[in-house]
C-alpha cells in the first residue's frame, strides 16, 4: 500500500466517522425535540428554513432542496405543518405552477419554543465535546468539502427569528 492508498483508507475512516456523529447527534435532536415540544427534526428543520426565509416562505421545490428531501417528500411534510397551522401554502402570483410554504404566525410561536430545546439538544449531543479550536478546525476542513461541491457552508442560525 503506498501513502496515497493510505490516506484514503484514513479519509474513508474520517468519513464513517461524519456519517456515525450526524446519525447519533441527528437520533438524539429527534428524541428531544419529539418529547419537550412534540415536534419531529424535520419539522424544526422545515420552520428554521421558513422562518429564515425573506418573507417566512419558499418555493415548495426550494424547500425540498434545502431540507435534501425529494419534491415529494416536501410535499408530505408541508401537508403535516399544513394541518398542523404551522404552514400554510400560497400559490406563486408570478407562475401559477408554484407553490409557496409559508410560515405562520402559530408556526414562529412554535419555532421560537423549540429553539432552545434543539441548542441544548445539539450542546449536549455534539459541541461540548469539541473545543472552540475543534469546532474552527471541523467547520473549515467541512467547509472546504462543501465549496468543492459548489455548495457554500452553513451560515449560524439567527437567534432573533420572529
Amino acid at each position: 500500500m503506498d501513502e496515497h492508498d493510505g490516506r484514503h483508507v484514513s479519509a474513508f475512516g474520517a468519513w464513517l466517522d461524519v456519517l456515525q456523529t450526524e446519525a447519533r447527534v441527528t437520533r438524539a435532536l429527534e428524541r428531544a425535540l419529539q418529547a419537550e415540544r412534540g415536534l419531529s427534526l424535520a419539522s424544526f428543520e422545515a420552520l428554521i428554513r421558513l422562518g429564515d426565509a425573506p418573507e417566512g416562505r419558499l418555493h415548495q421545490r426550494d424547500l425540498a432542496e434545502a431540507l435534501w428531501v425529494t419534491k415529494s417528500g416536501a410535499t408530505r411534510l408541508v401537508d403535516r405543518l399544513e394541518a398542523e397551522g404551522l404552514v400554510e401554502r400560497q400559490p406563486d402570483p408570478a407562475n401559477r405552477r408554484y407553490t409557496y410554504a409559508v410560515i405562520t404566525e402559530r408556526g414562529r410561536k412554535t419555532l421560537r419554543a423549540a429553539i432552545p430545546t434543539h441548542l441544548r439538544a445539539v450542546a449536549e449531543h455534539f459541541s461540548r465535546h469539541l473545543s472552540r479550536e475543534d469546532e474552527r478546525a471541523l467547520r473549515a476542513a467541512l467547509g472546504k468539502v462543501i465549496r468543492a461541491g459548489g455548495g457554500e457552508p452553513a451560515r449560524t442560525p439567527d437567534r432573533g427569528r420572529g
